[in-house]
């Protein structure tokens, strides 16, 4: 039984854990085919260890 606060115009609520809903379904209304799921899967080995905040930071300051 932990807690959580939110913020609301400057007031803090506090919710219990039970209390606070799940994000619900995330997945696309759309079937995902087979060249997706590879692409997807390309672009998430390619990525792993960059850092994508530095790297839009350093983007915007050229």
């Amino acid at each position: 039984m932990c807690a959580s606060a939110q913020r609301d115009s400057g007031a803090a609520h506090l919710h219990w854990l039970e209390e606070i809903p799940g994000p619900g379904d995330l997945s696309s209304p759309a079937p995902t085919t087979a060249r997706e799921l590879i692409l997807a899967e390309l672009l998430m080995t390619e990525m792993t260890g960059v850092d994508i905040f530095f790297a839009l930071r350093t983007s915007h300051e050229t």
